[in-house]
């Protein structure tokens, strides 16, 4: 976790830009609040310990998505099976 915002950095200037990137996680806190504040889209896999203002949160950001499996992730991202 200490080295996760080199790897988004390095991403970054690989070509993996935040507008162009999607970061998929299961838990908003850990995998997904920094990739988010730097401006990537997010994907949250839905789950039975999130928080309520989680989900509230990810609704309403325009770049975000809560998803309930890979099918929906697909969806996400607009690639069709």
């Amino acid at each position: 976790r200490r080295d996760y915002h080199t790897i988004l950095t390095d991403l970054d200037s690989r070509g993996f830009t935040p507008e162009r990137t999607a970061v998929v996680g299961d838990n908003f806190e850990f995998d997904l609040a920094l990739p988010d504040h730097l401006g990537y889209s997010v994907i949250q896999i839905e789950s039975p310990f999130m928080l309520e203002h989680e989900r509230l949160y990810l609704q309403h950001n325009l770049r975000s998505a809560l998803v309930r499996g890979f099918d929906g992730i697909l969806e996400a991202i607009a690639i069709r099976k």
